[in-house]
């Protein structure tokens, strides 16, 4: 049973992190609009970004540090599962780069950059993953051992990283956006790998064996989770799509105002929801800790909400008739806030059902989600524009909250 004191302590040293990765990423994603848009390569970058991890998803990588706690608890040979799942994970993962890459490549010649320009973007979005594996594979070790506060600093340094990048680099933004992503992946997967020592590349026959068992409930996990991480950028592909019938430097926008919920989301999550996940891996007093999260979650999500309103409305009035950009982006704010709430305080079921393995349900969620947003976009967007946009993103996860809710429900 895990303790207050311990779940305490945890929840403040993560958000004491996530607010320094917030006022990071806030900085970061303000030098995007500042130096970066609105631009067509800006806007072919944001869409084209989340191709590789709808590619790591199809390959059942995405995800892997959601499931590995669970897989870790189950196995009595540690360390020779993990050598093995290491081996594995670069292979598909190598696999995944030179998929994703070549697409990306043909979207950019479809988009008229030149052969050069493409070549790089496919190459540095595409090697993304191998680092990036990694650090999925790094951080499920770490969490799996409840070093939360290691396995938080990895995403600190990529935002800070990231940060960085966008404010000394210059060039083309197709490929300073993309060297951007890439060497925060690389640096992020080394400060990883750094706290989570002593594994090693081992790939035979008799460990293949040894751990049939094991690998097809982690297989059963991850095709669960990498659909649900997929379908994720899936949603984003068609939400940016959509966009950009509103006009230029509406992508750009709506990804800024995106990141900064998603920020604000991890706030909560890292505070209120990660410090009871190790303990849903081993299904330990579930429903006490679900409750704890849960109640925590929502107030503070709450508080954001109306911080994130205030804020959107205080850019719009100073804003008027001034910086395109900014004002783009207040609106998308405002949009965007229903569907921050619902998601965030949906979040405490959602990662119950991933820690214990069974990952299936909120698939089914977030597969409806997007039904609904892919079809209403056809529907909706043309006449209500903005508006319409409004009632997708809200809609898109009432049912998420229907299958989740209604099984936990049942559950006692």
């Amino acid at each position: 049973m895990a303790s207050l004191e311990r779940l305490n302590r945890h929840s403040r040293q993560l958000m004491l992190l996530q607010v320094g990765q917030i006022g990071i990423g806030i900085l970061s994603q303000l030098i995007l609009l500042a130096r970066w848009s609105p631009h067509p390569e800006t806007d072919l970058f944001l869409i084209v970004s989340g191709i590789p991890w709808l590619v790591s998803a199809a390959l059942l990588i995405s995800g892997l540090e959601m499931v590995l706690p669970a897989a870790c608890h189950r196995t009595d040979d540690t360390d020779n599962f993990l050598n093995l799942l290491l081996a594995i994970t670069l292979i598909i993962a190598l696999a995944a780069s030179f998929i994703s890459g070549g697409i990306i490549f043909m979207l950019a010649q479809q988009a008229d950059l030149p052969t050069v320009t493409s070549l790089g973007m496919g190459a540095l979005l595409g090697f993304q993953i191998l680092p990036t594996a990694l650090t999925w594979l790094g951080r499920g070790v770490l969490v799996a051992r409840e070093q939360l506060s290691a396995a938080r600093m990895t995403l600190f340094i990529g935002s800070l990283v990231t940060a960085m990048g966008y404010v000394l680099l210059e060039g083309r933004p197709a490929l300073m956006l993309s060297a951007v992503t890439c060497g925060a992946a690389v640096i992020a997967a080394g400060w990883a790998w750094r706290w989570c020592s002593g594994l090693r590349f081992n790939f035979n026959r008799s460990l293949l064996r040894q751990f049939s068992p094991d690998l097809k409930i982690l297989g059963r996990a991850m095709a669960g989770i990498s659909v649900a991480a997929g379908l994720v950028h899936l949603q984003l592909l068609v939400e940016r799509g959509a966009i950009l019938a509103l006009g230029t430097g509406y992508v750009a926008a709506f990804n800024v105002a995106g990141r900064g919920y998603e920020a604000l989301m991890a706030l909560a999550v890292s505070g209120f929801v990660m410090p009871a996940y190790p303990h849903w891996a081993k299904n330990a007093d579930a429903r006490r800790l679900l409750g704890w999260s849960f109640k925590r979650v929502v107030g503070l999500g709450t508080l954001l909400s109306l911080a994130a309103a205030l804020f959107a409305l205080l850019m719009l009035t100073l804003l008027e008739n001034r910086w395109t950009a900014g004002r783009q982006t207040a609106q998308a704010i405002l949009i965007l806030l229903p569907r921050f709430w619902l998601l965030t305080s949906l979040q405490p079921l959602i990662l119950k059902y991933f820690a214990q393995g069974n990952t299936w349900p909120p698939v089914v969620g977030s597969l409806l989600g997007i039904a609904i947003m892919a079809g209403g976009a056809v529907i909706f967007l043309p006449q209500a524009g903005l508006w319409g946009m409004a009632i997708l993103s809200t809609g898109s996860v009432v049912p998420g909250w229907i299958v989740l809710g209604w099984r936990e429900r049942g559950s006692h």
